[in-house]
């Protein structure tokens, strides 16, 4: 008896289950960091402090989202649309409380709230707000500070960058060695963003940007700081982060991971707000995908999904030689194209259309299913 073939739908259970491995699941992690709001202040007063607690905890993840929003379109958060308190549960996926502080008719915290992704792309779309996805690219991280060493694992300011890092939309931090050849990169040009000294850095440890981070003392005398930093990006440019003052911790003292927290929030803000064209269209483009097999699928799903220029894919029909997917984009065609090859993607027009496939796939002259 013949052997049975498998059918389209335990193709496409195939590829889901290839598509939940370490792998994936860590790019995913990833981009989720750009639906987390951090740091979000609550505060409210009623009747009792359960009232007050719940009343603060929902106004506060509405106020999330709609700074979350701000973030991602780039627009004055006046300007985005409303959401009531009675319907926020449809886009939080959790939410953590820090620093309670419960009165007998009131409440006040710090919120980390996480949202889900699909139904806040969802939201924006629907009101017409054009929106960027930050990029998290792997970065070299130099953390200068008077008396510091950017190489030392116990120096305080050095520690409090690597952590905000971690939770940052656009850095995934890199630790230099600190050998004689970092050693030799000299202070003062990395601090005034000399790119032909963050290029080679970036170079050697294989990142796409490099991220000097600066913290000096305030000059009113206490003990608050004034931070700054330089973003060398993926294409060898340097923008500077502007300095932001910070006030002392709790205790008096300087205090880094605040610092550190700010400085990293606001290149992410300023990523971001050059990533958007808000006043761009998103645009359908229909294209078809050859798949010599399950792999190749999935590789070329991660990579969609890591490019902000798209903003969404729909697949219309899989196959097991074949794709077709409508992607919404902004900008140009050809932005669209470059974009997709600096991730080993080529679209490409051809006679039946357009054909979406890896960088170094051989042609097919023919497309079916």
């Amino acid at each position: 008896m013949a052997a049975r073939r498998p059918s389209i739908a335990l193709l496409v259970l195939g590829a889901l289950l290839l598509l939940g491995q370490p792998g994936q699941a860590a790019g995913q992690a990833v981009q989720q960091r750009q639906f987390i709001e951090r740091d979000v202040p609550v505060q409210a007063e009623a009747d009792d402090a359960v009232q007050a607690r719940s009343q603060a905890l929902q106004e506060g993840q509405v106020a999330a989202l709609q700074r979350l929003m701000a973030r991602l379109s780039g627009r004055d958060p006046a300007s985005l649309p409303e959401v009531a308190p009675g319907q926020i549960d449809r886009y939080v996926r959790s939410f953590e409380i820090q620093q309670e502080q419960v009165g007998a008719r009131s409440y006040s915290a710090r919120l980390t709230v996480d949202f889900r992704q699909e139904p806040v792309q969802e939201l924006l779309s629907r009101n017409g707000l054009s929106y960027a996805l930050v990029p998290t690219l792997p970065t070299v991280v130099l953390a200068y500070s008077p008396g510091g060493d950017p190489y030392l694992d116990g120096d305080p300011w050095r520690s409090a960058v690597l952590e905000a890092a971690g939770q940052s939309v656009a850095v995934e931090p890199i630790l230099p060695l600190g050998d004689a050849q970092d050693l030799a990169v000299g202070e003062a040009q990395a601090l005034a963003g000399d790119a032909g000294t963050l290029q080679p850095m970036a170079e050697r440890y294989g990142a796409d940007a490099v991220l000097v981070a600066h913290a000096a003392p305030a000059t009113d005398g206490s003990q608050g700081l004034v931070v700054s930093g330089q973003y060398l990006d993926r294409d060898g440019l340097v923008q500077a982060v502007p300095a932001l003052g910070v006030p002392p911790g709790p205790d008096g003292q300087a205090d880094y991971p605040a610092a550190a927290t700010a400085l990293l929030a606001a290149l992410d803000r300023q990523i971001g707000q050059a990533s958007v064209r808000s006043d761009a269209a998103v645009e359908l483009l229909s294209a078809s995908v050859p798949l010599a097999d399950l792999s190749s699928w999935v590789q070329i799903r991660r990579a969609l999904a890591d490019t902000p220029e798209i903003r969404s894919t729909r697949i219309e029909r899989l196959t097991r030689r074949e794709a077709r997917i409508v992607l919404g984009y902004v900008g140009s065609v050809e932005g669209l194209q470059a974009a997709l090859q600096r991730r080993g993607l080529a679209l490409s027009q051809e006679i039946e259309g357009w054909r979406l496939g890896r960088v170094g796939d051989r042609p097919m002259s023919t497309i079916g299913g």
